[in-house]
């Protein structure tokens, strides 16, 4: 069939079958500013106006190497679906969505794993791998598992306390000092938890050998600029509160 032959109008047609099928009931189906194509008397692909529909319950298959593009030709920047490889969706050249084999949806970007959702032998888990300079905000979050902490075991002095730490175990074969990091209103709630971690010697323990903790200049450890673990086993818990520094909200003296 020509389209806009040589005296440069529409060739006017009807419907049209497949002479190979014997039932007549695969062809293309032309009505008023729509066309479908049917197999087996069924409308499987309509194209009506600007829109295009896929008939309930049809699928599209992908083979090795084929895409779907949503906008454009160019994989580089543009959204995408692949079969090969890993059965995945690009929304841009950084980021992307898998579906594994072994029933793990996982979101990636630049290439590292980011978002994991493990649906293998019935039982749903999620992970979401996290750097030091990641932060989760939102609502509520409930961990009914257990719980991994950032742990830093510290044996030089001074040291330079970070933002970035948790949980901070010292130890104390002998004397040492940890200096705060200065914060901003910005760091408010970060939590800090710092603890006497004994050490080998015989002397071992903050009774022994004190663990000061001092606050940045210009800041303060609640109404003081430092605070002093002198208990064996001791513990103290600080949350940044805001440009004033630091203030305990739960310690262990004994």
């Amino acid at each position: 069939m020509s389209f806009k032959y040589s005296n440069g109008q529409y060739q006017v047609i009807g419907d049209l079958s497949g002479s190979d099928d014997s039932n007549r009931d695969t062809g293309i189906d032309f009505e008023e500013n729509e066309i479908k194509l049917v197999a087996g008397g069924t409308a499987v692909f309509k194209v009506t106006g600007s829109d295009v529909f896929l008939a309930d319950g049809s699928d599209i298959h992908l083979g090795t190497n084929s895409f779907i593009y949503f906008d454009g030709y160019d994989t580089t920047n543009d959204c995408y679906i692949t079969q090969e490889p890993n059965n995945s969706m690009t929304i841009d050249s950084n980021n992307k969505l898998k579906l594994d084999a072994d029933e793990k949806i996982i979101i990636q970007n630049n290439g590292s794993q980011k978002v994991i959702f493990n649906f293998n032998d019935s039982v749903t888990e999620f992970s979401m791998p996290l750097s030091s300079s990641n932060t989760i905000e939102g609502g509520t979050f409930v961990n009914n598992g257990g719980r991994k902490a950032n742990l830093e075991y510290v044996t030089s002095t001074p040291y330079s306390v970070s933002t970035s730490h948790h949980m901070i175990a010292v130890n104390t074969d002998s004397a040492k000092t940890l200096t705060l990091p200065s914060v901003s209103n910005s760091d408010a709630g970060v939590v800090l938890i710092i603890m006497d971690g004994f050490g080998g010697g015989a002397s071992a323990g903050a009774n022994n050998n004190n663990i000061t903790i001092n606050a940045a200049s210009g800041q303060g450890i609640g109404a003081n600029s430092s605070y002093t673990i002198n208990t064996m086993g001791g513990c103290v818990s600080l949350v940044a509160l805001d440009s004033n520094g630091w203030v305990i909200f739960n310690k262990i003296t004994s």
